[in-house]
């Protein structure tokens, strides 16, 4: 029980008004999706890019998601977004390749409301088959949480995944309270070691025994490792020697629009 507050009315009424914009803008395309630039620790090349929807107001205000997707997912507005998260990253990877840059996986989040749809397989499909990219250059990315809030039916979803030939990550490992164990369970290629462990990983020991110890787990069951929230060179030369496979952060580059990514990539060649 709570008192009634002036701030809760305000509250709902400023939702209501997001709620309402959000529509509009994406009638008026104006989300727009960054990529963030996954790199190879072997080979210092871009391996891949993960996509990261942003709202773009007319006068050129950036809105970021966590401002804008939890609205959505109370409303009827994610499915929208997602299904032009997953169209817009197929087009504009199989868009890249017509380019001549060399070929990229493009990583796409999944929200539950997305990930428990009965025809998530044939969503995805579809995507596929109107943009023309083979499905080894998509990966969808899930966290811990959603995966595992009913580990019978998401690993029959993402085996479903995997029958079409798409990748998939568990993002955010080791923030809450999964177990080891899953990952003999779930159907993944790839695994994101959190940010939370990279912070002070040259400082910190048991942060770097806790990340070797998982980078190895994961060599056994022949899934790739990449880390999060890579800001500099010790940090990377510390993760190419506990044998992880990738990296991401800002040492390599922030969400940048597909123009500033393209730039980059000619960079890496």
């Amino acid at each position: 029980i709570c008192g009634y507050e002036p701030s809760m009315h305000d509250s709902i009424i400023g939702n209501t008004e997001l709620e309402k914009s959000l529509a509009l803008a994406i009638s008026n395309n104006e989300l727009q999706l960054f990529y963030q630039p996954k790199i190879d620790l072997k080979t210092g090349k871009i391996m891949g890019v993960e996509a990261l929807i942003r709202w773009i107001k007319p006068d050129g205000t950036i809105i970021k998601p966590d401002a804008f997707v939890p609205i959505a997912e109370s409303s009827h507005l994610i499915g929208k977004i997602s299904e032009f998260v997953l169209n817009e990253g197929c087009r504009q990877n199989r868009m890249w390749q017509k380019m001549g840059f060399p070929n990229i996986v493009m990583s796409i989040n999944f929200t539950s409301s997305d990930f428990y749809q009965n025809d998530l397989k044939e969503r995805v499909l579809d995507a596929l088959a109107i943009s023309g990219l083979e499905s080894k250059w998509l990966e969808v990315e899930l966290t811990e949480t959603l995966a595992l809030s009913d580990i019978d039916y998401a690993v029959d979803q993402m085996n479903k995944l995997r029958d079409l030939g798409v990748k998939l990550a568990m993002d955010d490992f080791g923030t809450g309270y999964s177990s080891l164990s899953y990952l003999q369970i779930l159907p993944i290629t790839l695994l994101k070691l959190d940010r939370s462990f990279i912070t002070d990983i040259q400082n910190d020991n048991i942060a770097f025994e806790i990340v070797s110890a998982v980078i190895s787990i994961a060599k056994s069951k022949k899934i790739k490792t990449i880390a999060e929230g890579i800001e500099n060179h010790e940090q990377e030369e510390i993760l190419k020697k506990a044998g992880c496979d990738y990296g991401q952060g800002y040492l390599y580059g922030k969400p940048m629009p597909a123009e500033e990514l393209e730039e980059l990539m000619r960079n890496f060649l």
